[in-house]
């Protein structure tokens, strides 16, 4: 089980506020986001499977979703953005890969970036 502490940043010069401890079987978090209604966080894979994952939580940090990236093994999410008011994900990962999330229904599609 891995433990993630979520903080509020402060002023210059003064300690980060701790907001909420998540735990997960998710492992390696290499990237957030944050909508109007959602916190999106990627990870590297899980304790059970190599393939990277979205976990989804609403901004009191309870888990709404996760989405397994089947075809984004042993590999990071990159970056991720939000687009088109919100309602598509976009991450992107090594080996030219890009995954682009509807928020709404969460199906994701994965395919290569061509130039």
């Amino acid at each position: 089980m891995e433990v993630y502490k979520i903080e509020q940043m402060t002023e210059a010069g003064t300690d980060p506020v701790p907001i909420q401890t998540i735990e997960t079987e998710a492992k390696g978090l290499s990237s957030v986001v944050t909508g109007s209604d959602k916190i999106f966080m990627g990870f590297c894979g899980s304790m059970m499977s190599p393939n990277a994952q979205v976990q989804v939580f609403s901004h009191e940090y309870e888990k709404l979703e996760t989405i397994e990236l089947d075809q984004v093994q042993d590999s990071m999410v990159s970056s991720m953005v939000l687009c088109h008011n919100e309602k598509f994900l976009v991450c992107t990962h090594r080996f030219g890969l890009i995954t682009i999330i509807n928020t709404e229904d969460y199906n994701a599609t994965t395919g290569a970036f061509l130039e």
